[in-house]
């Protein structure tokens, strides 16, 4: 879409609701905002800074009457999938960083009203200064995302609550009108249990707001939980790739047996290598991908380890956590070739060990060390990342992980690879195309790579579960009428189409 001539009508409007320090104009900040870990086109005109759903409302109403279209987003943390860029030219971001207000909390039903500033951090400092004995646990990217961002794209933060979009409800949400409505029981100003059960009375909503342009979320409930009595982390890992599929298996077995009740993940020697180090290029002579040779070297430290996996053992006491691990530890022996337990001393272990990032690990190829206040935009890192929802079936992580391999050896990338196990039936596997943005012709390369591999994948039926700006077409056609509702409903609920054109709607598929 075109954007209107009326913008710098739209900027003194919203000057006049937001005050000029909150909006943004300065050339600098506009190039900071349009950059992102991988090449992009979009232009951003301004940003704006609303600081309470009411002003949210004033700058959605006012972006309407000046036909110019809006780019939400909350802390502006979402690397890998296109960090703060709009999907279309020339829009304008309205950032909701300075919506960070805690609303609510309850110890005793374990939940916490916030908005969407607020972030895993900031949660977790308020959690101890209340002597909590509630958690939270963070995504590897930083603990200075946004809760709401990260249930909203259906994230994945690990351990005992992974998947936050499942631990959420009593939505207020902020229309393309500016009109505003709350999901659930929050409609209901009495209500006992809005904050407390999801679905209220009649058609539930809020899944039109989870990967969606249908509406702003200023303000959401989020359940947290309970810390365990008992917490050992378990720790293990394969010196063979050909045993991954039946590690696989019985990891599957021991979460559908409950045996192991928290999220786990897998990491490939890849993935453990960029944590803890950088691309050697003093060994490499410049050259790319890493050799086997020099993979094996580097891998000396780890007794040959491929793949490593871990989680947390958690049990309500002491007893029943010995019976636990004794379990695990049957059930394991015979698929690892290492395995090992470890009690932490730390009064919140799982939001500690969460708050210590992966970050670092998209400065891999980088010729310079990750400073103190990474920021992998100005960096020019480059990450992408290609995020799959597999069944939880030893075969089908092998079948996916062989496209992924195969196509990023291709084109000379390292095949980091992250498995992650939310619950019994699926597991996300993230592929991580890591770069450096500096190098001559690897962004092309980079792309190209990641436009192949959802291709490949989605011919075999291994579909995204969550996408980047830069792969909102790259699903395969619909075989129903699906986009065509997804099209009635923005044409009725943001008929000027104000409200983040191109995210998740999949308007190449619409039909007249």
């Amino acid at each position: 879409m075109s954007i209107s001539h009326n913008l710098s009508d739209a900027i003194k409007a919203w000057t006049e609701v937001l005050n000029s320090e909150n909006v943004i104009t300065d050339e600098q900040a506009l190039i900071s905002a349009q950059t992102a870990t991988f090449a992009t086109t979009q232009s951003v005109s301004a940003i704006i800074k609303p600081s309470t759903r009411e002003e949210v409302q004033d700058c959605v109403v006012i972006a309407n009457k000046y036909q110019v279209p809006l780019y939400p987003i909350s802390t502006g943390k979402n690397w890998g999938f296109g960090s703060r860029v709009p999907p279309i030219d020339g829009g304008v971001i309205i950032s909701l960083d300075r919506l960070n207000r805690i609303l609510d909390f309850n110890e005793k039903l374990a939940y916490i009203t916030i908005e969407p500033g607020v972030t895993y951090n900031q949660v977790y400092k308020f959690l101890q200064e209340n002597k909590s004995n509630l958690t939270s646990t963070c995504p590897g990217s930083t603990p200075d995302a946004s809760l709401i961002g990260n249930a909203l794209e259906r994230g994945y933060a690990g351990a005992l609550n992974g998947e936050k979009w499942s631990q959420v409800c009593g939505l207020e949400v902020v229309l393309p009108s500016g009109k505003c409505i709350h999901t659930g029981l929050e409609r209901f100003p009495m209500a006992k249990a809005s904050k407390v059960f999801s679905w209220g009375v009649g058609p539930s909503l809020d899944g039109l707001f989870s990967q969606s342009n249908l509406g702003i979320v200023t303000k959401l409930t989020l359940w947290l939980t309970p810390l365990p009595k008992f917490c050992e982390y378990l720790s293990f890992s394969i010196n063979d790739a050909r045993k991954l599929s039946r590690l696989v298996d019985k990891l599957q077995l021991l979460k559908r047996d409950a045996v192991i009740d928290t999220a786990c993940g897998l990491y490939n020697c890849y993935k453990v290598l960029t944590t803890f180090q950088q691309y050697p290029w003093d060994k490499t002579e410049g050259k790319i991908p890493l050799s086997e040779e020099l993979l094996q070297e580097l891998l000396e430290p780890f007794q040959g380890a491929v793949w490593f996996g871990g989680t947390i053992v958690v049990a309500p006491n002491d007893e029943i956590g010995r019976m636990k691990r004794q379990l695990v530890h049957q059930m394991l022996s015979d698929s690892v070739d290492l395995i090992t337990f470890e009690t932490s001393n730390s009064e919140n272990p799982l939001i500690e060990a969460s708050l210590h990032t992966e970050l670092a690990s998209v400065y891999w190829r980088k010729s310079f060390l990750p400073p103190d206040q990474m920021d992998p935009d100005r960096d020019k890192c480059g990450a992408i990342w290609c995020s799959l929802v597999v069944p939880f079936i030893g075969a089908a992580v092998d079948d996916s992980l062989k496209i992924v391999t195969e196509t990023m050896a291709f084109f000379n990338f390292e095949p980091i690879i992250s498995i992650l196990c939310p619950s019994i039936r699926v597991v996300y596997i993230i592929a991580s195309i890591i770069y450096d943005r500096q190098r001559q012709g690897q962004d092309k390369a980079a792309m190209t790579c990641h436009n192949l591999m959802i291709q490949r994948l989605t011919s075999e039926g291994f579909i995204p579960h969550r996408l980047g700006i830069q792969a909102m077409n790259a699903l395969p056609d619909s075989i129903d009428d699906y986009v065509n509702l997804l099209k009635d409903l923005k044409n009725t609920m943001d008929p000027a189409d104000i409200l983040a054109p191109g995210r998740y709607d999949f308007r190449h598929e619409w039909t007249e």
